[in-house]
């Protein structure tokens, strides 16, 4: 038969123990609060997790982020912290929103008659590009070239300042589209 554990003093020695080395009460629990750091040497949160940035997702559209947590599955001060350690979360009057996103981004772009990756410098950029490459998409699967015209003439700044402009070129467009790259959503990531 296992011995019985005594989970209440083994939570009152941690907690002494942290205090003994100068932790905070949360931080010696091994939840250290937003701005604290892990104890442990294992850093239990990444620099990009694909769960967390659904969350910032849906909050920049509006849902609140204890709703979020719970849609997702994690806890709230876990996406807290993951707002607060990515710089994208802003807190105002005890909530938080998502303000300036400026996490460079790798996506492919059809620039100069040829497919390339770019990485660009933020959230406003990457948005621009995505309806860029959506518009192509549209333009290749129904022929209709109207769907480029708020395109040209318009173009991109990478993260060295180097300008690519959009390729607007249906003939173009065709060809590069035959050439088979990758599909936008498995390129497009978040430079860590």
């Amino acid at each position: 038969m296992t011995p019985h554990r005594d989970y209440q003093g083994e939570y009152q020695r941690r907690v002494a123990l942290g205090a003994d080395r100068g932790l905070s009460r949360s931080q010696a629990r091994g939840h250290p609060g937003i701005g604290q750091a892990y104890v442990s040497r294992h850093d239990e949160t990444s620099r990009y997790d694909p769960i967390l940035e659904e969350g910032v997702r849906e909050v920049r559209e509006g849902s609140t982020l204890t709703r979020t947590a719970r849609r997702l599955g994690v806890a709230p001060d876990r996406l807290a912290r993951y707002f607060h350690e990515t710089g994208v979360g802003v807190r105002e009057h005890g909530r938080w929103r998502i303000g300036i996103d400026r996490r460079p981004r790798r996506l492919p772009i059809y620039s100069r008659a040829r497919t390339i990756d770019i990485i660009v410098p933020g959230y406003e950029e990457a948005v621009l590009v995505g309806r860029y490459m959506s518009a192509v998409g549209q333009f290749l699967a129904t022929n209709d070239p109207l769907v480029l015209s708020p395109y040209r003439g318009l173009g991109i700044r990478d993260m060295s300042g180097r300008y690519h402009p959009f390729e607007t070129d249906p003939n173009t467009l065709y060809r590069l589209a035959s050439a088979g790259p990758e599909p936008f959503e498995l390129v497009y990531r978040i430079v860590v």
